[in-house]
């Protein structure tokens, strides 16, 4: 048995179709403001520096069965470091585009870790953790 369709005066058009211009949703970009400049930004840093702790682990391994006096330590080349984004005096809009250039990083804590193991020393990883949080930094700062 087959059922009538109902048709509407509206031609086959969809719901969303027959709505007024006005009333149909739009997508907006959340990030579809101007941004300052690095400039602007290494300013107001100068003006007003942020402080800021970042927690970071160091680990050491020892051999398997030395004892005491002759063990060796073998450090190892990873670095992790914990940011409270809280300490660095976000506005809203500053907060939110972090956010998005964090990634997958962000887990939905106002804490997030950096992780760096792309070079054979410690020092270099050291340098580049530091390099990615002075990134992210100014980067987020270009909001207004």
């Amino acid at each position: 048995m087959m059922m009538a369709l109902r048709r509407f005066a509206s031609g086959g058009k969809s719901p969303h179709e027959l709505l007024p211009p006005w009333q149909k949703s739009i997508w907006r970009d959340p990030f579809d403001y101007p941004l300052r400049t690095i400039e602007q930004v290494k300013e107001e840093i100068k003006n007003n520096p942020p402080s800021q702790k970042v927690a970071a682990q160091v680990v050491h391994y020892y051999g398997k069965n030395a004892t005491v006096p002759n063990r060796v330590d073998l450090p190892s080349q990873v670095v992790k470091m914990w940011v409270d984004m809280r300490n660095w005096n976000l506005t809203k809009l500053q907060k939110e585009r972090l956010i998005f250039l964090l990634g997958t990083r962000y887990k939905n804590s106002p804490t997030f870790k950096v992780v760096c193991n792309h070079y054979a020393t410690r020092e270099e990883n050291w340098q580049k953790c530091m390099d990615i949080l002075h990134e992210l930094f100014y980067e987020c700062k270009r909001a207004p």
